[in-house]
């Protein structure tokens, strides 16, 4: 659309827009514009908020916002990925302990008391394994 055509159509169209609907509107022009997966350095978005009026403080605040957030999905997915192998470190141990425990009792004793052993470890390996969950479900840091 050259400059002329687009003149005429912004006289023909004086609707007034909402920020939601100006949202909406650049979001789709940026996802259809962006055939290349094109990235945007910080100044480009400092650039284009000033087109629109925005204080640059308030994209740096938005920015360090994202930020956080990020830093907070790592720090979150960290902490899933050590509980996730303490929990096999857990329950590893625990299954070789078990199975050594049958064996010996199939080996040496026709009685079969390795299961009060098995059980008694099981459920401690349990409450290990239930703290650590809980551990991890704790705030990551506190907001002051």
């Amino acid at each position: 659309m050259n400059s002329e055509n687009l003149r005429d159509y912004t006289k023909s169209n004086e609707d007034m827009f909402s920020k939601k609907d100006i949202e909406s509107i650049i979001k789709d022009c940026l996802i259809s514009e962006d055939k290349d997966n094109a990235s945007y350095s910080k100044n480009d978005l400092f650039d284009i908020g000033s087109k629109f009026g925005i204080n640059p403080d308030t994209i740096k605040r938005i920015l360090d916002k994202r930020s956080q957030k990020v830093d907070e999905i790592d720090s979150r997915k960290e902490r899933a990925r050590t509980l996730m192998h303490s929990a096999i470190n857990h329950g590893g141990k625990f299954l070789i302990l078990a199975v050594f425990l049958f064996l010996l009792n199939a080996v040496v004793s026709s009685y079969w008391w390795c299961v009060f052993p098995i059980l008694g470890i099981g459920l401690g390996t349990t409450f290990k394994i239930w703290e650590e969950f809980e551990a991890a479900l704790q705030p990551i840091s506190t907001k002051s």
